[in-house]
């Protein structure tokens, strides 16, 4: 289903049966879709299950998943109707739908990971540990051990 406001398609909902468990790759016939619109907004449910996915075009397509929520499980719901929110036709209109990848992409592994191993915070980061604990750490050291706190998943977005 393509949600049109104001003339103009803003995003694709790809609706599964109640029954079906929702994987990333049903996304891939709304993703199509998605790509010959330059649309950059899917969203696949299963009415209980809801996940929100941005889309890029920049070296094929990409997709990363801005939320998934599951409104079946109550100490979801909060969360979930914050989630639900966004996808409202007054918050469209107002772009609620960007400020939140936005501030998503910006809290994500990739953007913190960047932030983080800069040589600056890693300064500040030895010096309250020197402060703290009474020893001065190689910053290669402190870098390597911060990264290491962080999943596996999260590093694979991060790099080196």
């Amino acid at each position: 289903m393509a949600i049109k406001l104001d003339g103009a398609i803003k995003f694709l909902v790809e609706a599964k049966a109640a029954t079906i468990e929702l994987r990333d790759r049903h996304i891939e016939q709304a993703e199509r879709y998605a790509a010959e619109g330059n649309l950059r907004w899917v969203v696949l449910t299963n009415g209980l299950h809801w996940n929100s996915y941005h889309l890029t075009f920049d070296e094929g397509i990409e997709y990363e998943r801005v939320f998934s929520i599951d409104l079946s499980i109550d100490s979801d719901f909060d969360r979930g109707a914050e989630c639900l929110s966004i996808l409202h036709k007054k918050a469209i209109q107002k772009g609620a739908h960007e400020t939140y990848w936005e501030r998503c992409s910006a809290l994500g592994p990739e953007s913190l990971g960047r932030t983080i191993f800069t040589e600056g915070v890693l300064r500040l980061i030895r010096r309250e540990i020197r402060r703290r604990e009474g020893i001065l750490i190689d910053v290669e050291d402190l870098a390597s051990a911060i990264h290491d706190c962080f999943s596996i998943e999260a590093r694979e977005k991060m790099g080196r």
